[in-house]
């Protein structure tokens, strides 16, 4: 019990119930010990996924079949629970969080933590906010939302928290390999060693070779209409929105947090390939220079007419798109997303 492991009957040490010691007897898993995993409401498919509205059906996902489709039914309160490991390790599926937020999210473990463990295609988790989280892991690939996003889909999810780790470390994700982000935004603290960054700590496509003229082809992780408010303390290949990028696309991104580092160090990103129409605070971050996007002061940040002339699709205008994916209030803020919209009473 001591060293956090997930026992059945222990809210504590999570809520997966992963492990089971039955009378006189080593640990055992479980489900080969005769206890009988929490099965949730719903059939698990696209039409009917499986509802999540508890601590406990939160930890009984871990259970189900990690193709299947799941949907927040409410906002879940962790408080008193700390994991050991990401409370969903390994994920193919849809999870749609449905505006609802996870909080109080607690994670004490070694590597590949968050939410989820790893993300991989065709993965989709979107619209979840997950806040006051504290994830500490010895390792690497940490972060409140997802470890690493291998080639899955991350779409309208916010968190907020403090995460501390080694390597590949991010307020959203450590490690986003070949998959693609839009439209999120992380708050809060995230400190590491290297390749750390505000939302993502790396984003990594993938390279192949055209076997008729032997030249490489970048097919690139991608990173869109999103942004960092979290302070990033790292060693090296430190940014406030992202760490380390290769291969990779990040368009129409800003950062607004202060970033510290010793070497390779951005406001917005340590290094990166392919960075179009981003910004970074160059007065909140404390840096003068990022290996991509356009540094600003935070009086040129709160203005809308920073990013309308880079394209920025915002309320109340069209030139640039109609979807209005953020909106600013001139002077008082920094650009936000269409979720974040205060509501007219």
């Amino acid at each position: 019990m001591d060293a956090g492991w997930d026992l059945a009957g222990r809210r504590e040490d999570g809520t997966c119930e992963i492990w089971q010691i039955p009378p006189g007897r080593y640990p055992d898993l479980a489900v080969f010990s005769g206890y009988p995993p929490l099965q949730l409401p719903g059939r698990g498919t696209n039409d009917d996924p499986y509802l999540i509205s508890s601590a406990e059906e939160l930890g009984a996902a871990y259970h189900h079949a990690p193709h299947a489709h799941f949907r927040l039914a409410a906002s879940i309160d962790l408080s008193g629970v700390c994991w050991s490991t990401a409370v969903i390790p390994f994920f193919a599926g849809t999870f749609d969080g449905n505006g609802s937020v996870v909080s109080v999210l607690t994670i004490r473990g070694v590597r590949h933590l968050g939410l989820f463990g790893t993300l991989v295609s065709p993965a989709v988790v979107r619209d979840i906010g997950i806040t006051d989280a504290n994830v500490a892991g010895a390792r690497d690939c940490v972060a409140i939302l997802a470890g690493e996003n291998d080639a899955g889909s991350v779409i309208n999810c916010r968190t907020a928290g403090v995460v501390s780790e080694d390597d590949y470390v991010g307020g959203l994700m450590g490690l986003n390999n070949d998959g693609s982000v839009d439209q999120c935004c992380s708050t809060g603290i995230v400190n590491g060693h290297d390749y750390v960054g505000g939302l993502v700590g790396h984003v990594s496509g993938w390279i192949d070779v055209d076997r008729h003229d032997l030249t490489e082809i970048c097919y690139p992780a991608e990173l869109y209409n999103s942004c960092s408010h979290a302070d990033v303390n790292a060693n090296e290949r430190v940014g406030g929105l992202i760490g380390w990028g290769e291969c990779d696309w990040i368009s129409k991104c800003y950062a607004a947090g202060k970033v510290s580092g010793r070497a390779l160090v951005g406001g917005l990103a340590g290094g990166g390939w392919d960075i179009w129409d981003c910004f970074w605070d160059t007065d909140s971050s404390g840096q003068a220079g990022s290996a991509g996007g356009e540094g600003r002061t935070t009086i040129e940040m709160q203005t809308a007419g920073t990013f309308l002339d880079a394209g920025w699709d915002l309320v109340d205008e069209t030139e640039n798109g109609t979807d209005d994916i953020w909106w600013i209030l001139e002077g008082q803020g920094y650009p936000r997303l269409w979720w974040e919209l205060i509501p007219e009473n």
